[in-house]
């Protein structure tokens, strides 16, 4: 899994705060290690980009469901 894509995808601040349940191995991308690997991987771009936009929505769908909890959707 990853997390922190929003930033390099749309350079929006980092807004994520993760913690493990069990021991991990992290890797460590900065910008410029992204665009390398986008370079050698086309797809990588729009599958971050899809992965973004779909966390962006799930977030604003829980605040809506916080503010307007009896509608039904």
């Amino acid at each position: 899994d990853f997390f922190g894509e929003q930033a390099l995808v749309t350079d929006e601040p980092r807004s994520a705060t993760v913690m493990a349940e069990t021991e991990v191995i992290m890797l460590r991308f900065t910008k410029i290690d992204l665009a390398a690997a986008m370079k050698k991987y086309p797809w990588l771009e729009s599958a971050l980009q899809i992965e973004a936009f779909q966390r962006r929505m799930q977030t604003k769908y829980s605040l809506f469901k916080e503010m307007f909890p009896e509608v039904k959707t």
